[in-house]
Formats: structure tokens, C-alpha cells, sequence
């Protein structure tokens, strides 16, 4: 499969180095997951904006030099005790350069509204997430013998990954700031939108009861309008397009984002062992679910003769997902928190996989 520079970095996002980073903010740990879901895509995308510029590109270089590439190797250790302010302080200092304080703050706002942080839990939560992201890129640039020059050109081949992580209300806070144009082009913001609307108006629909059919076909409809809003958006002035189908190249990456989000669903589920953990996981699954409402519009516009490689993903990650959903349903009085959001996440999936 593909590179995707955003699997490398969730794998990185363990429940072990959550939980580090909860525990040094004081902050809940389904709280600080949804916050670094979006932080880090986010981060990558205001990069690949700044490349645009050779100072960014200086910048980039400057703060790569300085990063620690071991840094994911003992995170817990890292920030415990004043080691911790140390890093954020450090971190904060190098997302500035990165992006200037201007959009750092922007950055740091559309976060705190998105995951239900605190201002101050944010803004150092970024100062963490920065230099354990340019770590990791400085650990992948080690094992593939790429310099500075070589991670900037791989950032920047990896567009369609990070936008695909992007959460879609926070992509479409982001809209309008410029941080985000790299990734997004000038019609990311309102497709981001018409997803955001795509994904609530699906639960909305699921939560109201009736048939399968009459569920769906809300979501169906809006996710139309979200295809639309994108090609008539994205015309002249942008990069050009021939035809409404995804490429090739974008079906493969639909089918690499659709194996990233049933496995953190997965993975999530499996780690409920209480009530208590149900509730945690809640704002994981429902960022997982918001990723799926952007799918199911993305493989809407699939032409059948490309779904084969989306069908053979689905039929292999289906049964672990399965299984990971009966685990968390047999805890007692987990179900009733999670059915919602979990009813919705599979009606999602039933969409995307019959094409």
C-alpha cells in the first residue's frame, strides 16, 4: 500500500502517549484525542501552505534541524514533571516560525471550539504536537535518507492525505485564513462545509428512527450537494479538471483513508472495557464518523469500474470491526451510550461499500 503520511503519525498517537499528554494538560482524554486528530493534520497542512514561499521552506529546514527524532520513543518520559513546559515552550516557538502568531492563534482557536478544550489547554497542546510531528517526520526522513529538501517534497505529494484527515468542521473554521489553502486550494473551505453539513444531517436523520432507506436518503441527497458545491467551486482559476469521476490515484487514497478510520473505529471500540470508557470514546467515534460523512461523498462520485480496491478493504476490515462493536456492546451499559454514534458510523460504511 501507499505511503500515507498520516498513518504514520495516528499510529503514532497511541492510547499511551494520549493519555501522557491528557495527564500533563489536565485534560480529558477523549478531549485531547479529538483535539490531536485535528492538530495534527492541520499542522502538516499549514506546512505544505508555507512551502509555497522559500521562507517557508527556510523555516521548515531551521526547525527540522532542531527537532529530537527519538522524541516518540519515550513521549511519557519527555513530558513528565518541568520537562513537559520545557517542550511546549519550544514547540510553541517553532509552530511560530512555522506559520507566524497570526495563524498559530487562528489555529489554536478553531481547535479549542472543535474538541471542547480550554484556550490555555490548546495553545499548549500545539506546543506539544508541533516538535512531536516535526519528530516524527525527521525519524522517517533518517530510515528513507531524506533530508529537509526530500520531506518537503514528500509533504507535499501527501496533499490529498492530509486533507482527507482533516476533520470537516474544523477545515471549515479554517477556511478563509490561508493556513489551510495549501491542502484545501480556494474551494476547500465551502466542500469542507457542505461535508460538515453532510455528516450532521446523516445523524440527524438516524436519530429521528424509520426504515434504513429513510435514513439514508437524506444523507445520500446532501452528499450530492456537497459534490456539487466542490465542481462548480474548484472550475476556473484552480487546478483543471476533465471529468466529475475520481482519478485513480484519489480512489486509491479514498480506500487508504476508509482502512484508517475503521481501524481507529476498531481500535477504540476494543478498549472499552466500562460505562466510563464508553463515554471517553464517544468524541473519538464521532470524529470518526464526521471522516465518513467526507467519504461517502468522495465515493459517491467513484465510477464503478474503481471500487474494486474500496469493496476488498471494507470486506477485510468488516469482520475485526464487527467483532470490536459486539466486545464494547456486551459491556453492560455501554451500548446505550454508544448506539448513536456507532449506528451512525455503520450506516456510513453500508453507503460506501455498496458503491
Amino acid at each position: 500500500m501507499a505511503f500515507n503520511v498520516m498513518d504514520m503519525v495516528l499510529k503514532q498517537l497511541t492510547p499511551d502517549n494520549i493519555n501522557a499528554v491528557a495527564g500533563m494538560l489536565g485534560e480529558d482524554q477523549s478531549k485531547v484525542s479529538s483535539a490531536m486528530s485535528g492538530a495534527a493534520p492541520a499542522i502538516l497542512g499549514g506546512l505544505v501552505s508555507a512551502f509555497s514561499e522559500p521562507s517557508g521552506r527556510q523555516a521548515f529546514e531551521r526547525q527540522l534541524d532542531q527537532a529530537d527524532g527519538g522524541i516518540m520513543d519515550n513521549l511519557a518520559g519527555m513530558i513528565g514533571g518541568s520537562g513537559g513546559s520545557s517542550l511546549v515552550s519550544t514547540g510553541a516557538s517553532m509552530l511560530g516560525s512555522l506559520m507566524g502568531d497570526n495563524k498559530m492563534g487562528m489555529l489554536a482557536s478553531a481547535i479549542s471550539s472543535f474538541s471542547g478544550m480550554s484556550s490555555d489547554s490548546t495553545k499548549s497542546l500545539l506546543g506539544l504536537a508541533t516538535p512531536m510531528l516535526l519528530g516524527m517526520l525527521k525519524s522517517k526522513g533518517k530510515s528513507d535518507g531524506l533530508g529537509a529538501s526530500g520531506l518537503i517534497d514528500m509533504l507535499m505529494g501527501q496533499k490529498d492525505n492530509i486533507a482527507g484527515a482533516l476533520p470537516p468542521q474544523l477545515g471549515s473554521a479554517l477556511s478563509g485564513t490561508g493556513l489551510l489553502d495549501g491542502v484545501l486550494g480556494k474551494a476547500g473551505g465551502a466542500a469542507t462545509a457542505a461535508a460538515a453539513a453532510t455528516s450532521a444531517a446523516g445523524k440527524q436523520a438516524a436519530d429521528k428512527g424509520g426504515s434504513l432507506l429513510g435514513k439514508l436518503i437524506p444523507l445520500i441527497l446532501l452528499a450530492l450537494v456537497a459534490w456539487l458545491v466542490y465542481q462548480f467551486l474548484i472550475k476556473p482559476g484552480d487546478e483543471p479538471t476533465t471529468s466529475s469521476s475520481v482519478s485513480s490515484a484519489g480512489a486509491v487514497q479514498i480506500s487508504d483513508q476508509l482502512e484508517l478510520l475503521m481501524g481507529q473505529a476498531g481500535n477504540v471500540l476494543a478498549n472499552i472495557n466500562s460505562v466510563d470508557d464508553a463515554r471517553n470514546a464517544l468524541s473519538s467515534l464521532e470524529s470518526v464518523d464526521r471522516g465518513l460523512g467526507q467519504l461517502v461523498s468522495a465515493a459517491a462520485n467513484m465510477p464503478s469500474g474503481q471500487t474494486g480496491e474500496l469493496a476488498a478493504n471494507f470486506a477485510k476490515l468488516a469482520p475485526p470491526l464487527e467483532s470490536a462493536v459486539g466486545h464494547a456492546y456486551n459491556i453492560p451499559g455501554a451500548r446505550d451510550v454508544l448506539s448513536g454514534t456507532v449506528d451512525s458510523i455503520l450506516r456510513k460504511l453500508k453507503v460506501i461499500s455498496e458503491g
